[in-house]
């Protein structure tokens, strides 16, 4: 996991040509460019999501919209791109784009444990807690539809939490602000003091005033912290 960054990039690139990718289940076919240009501008929060502005970036995980399978992205077989690659028309009727899941998706794809091992997992289920996040974040929307959404997304975190290594500083951090939603603001204050580095004492003591004030919502970290 690479949290908790700067918080702008810029990025150049020289647009390339449409790159295909075959669906391991049916054999339909994803596309993508292959470059673009632009400024990426990072948003950094609290539980570690970067929301970026820029050119598009594939998901890890997407499914397939032909045979409804989940398909971890880095596992697609390359099979051309448009300088040498005619597509049939059938292909592409079918042909896709890589669609970003959706909290159902996230909930689905870990309850078929579709992971394969435990980082596979701790990726899922971050993803699936930043989705609930998406919410508070929109300033739009509560953090649960319902009762039971509530208690997926209290499983979730105290599941995040058994898989998360503390000795990884990142981690670390992430375990704090967990335990911050959760409520448990002594723990929180208690992981984030043991951080050691005065580089970040900036954001510990974001952590410490949010716990203060007994804030269990995501927020924005401050665009004078840079990790």
């Amino acid at each position: 996991l690479i949290l908790y960054k700067s918080l702008f990039l810029k990025i150049y690139m020289l647009p390339g040509p449409i790159i295909y990718y075959e669906c391991p289940h049916c054999q339909s076919i994803f596309d993508r460019l292959s470059g673009g240009a632009g400024v990426i501008r990072i948003k950094v929060y609290s539980d570690g999501k970067q929301n970026m502005s820029g050119p598009f970036k594939i998901p890890a995980l997407t499914k397939c919209n032909n045979c409804d399978n989940f398909i971890w992205t880095s596992e697609l077989r390359e099979i051309g791109n448009s300088d040498n690659l005619e597509l049939t028309s059938l292909q592409e009727e079918n042909k896709q784009w890589f669609e970003s899941l959706e909290t159902e998706d996230y909930i689905e794809a870990i309850e078929k444990k579709v992971f394969g091992n435990p980082a596979e997992e701790l990726f899922l289920r971050t993803r699936l807690w930043w989705k609930f996040n998406d919410r508070v974040r929109k300033e739009d929307e509560s953090l649960f539809k319902n009762e039971p959404e509530q208690q997926i997304w209290k499983s979730n975190l105290e599941i995040i939490l058994k898989l998360l290594d503390l000795s990884d500083l990142n981690q670390k951090i992430m375990a704090a602000e967990i335990h911050r939603c959760l409520g448990n603001f002594s723990m929180c204050h208690v992981l984030m003091e043991s951080i050691e580095s005065s580089s970040l004492d900036p954001l510990k003591n974001q952590f410490f005033q949010k716990c203060d004030d007994k804030d269990t919502k995501v927020y924005q970290l401050n665009s004078k912290f840079n990790m």
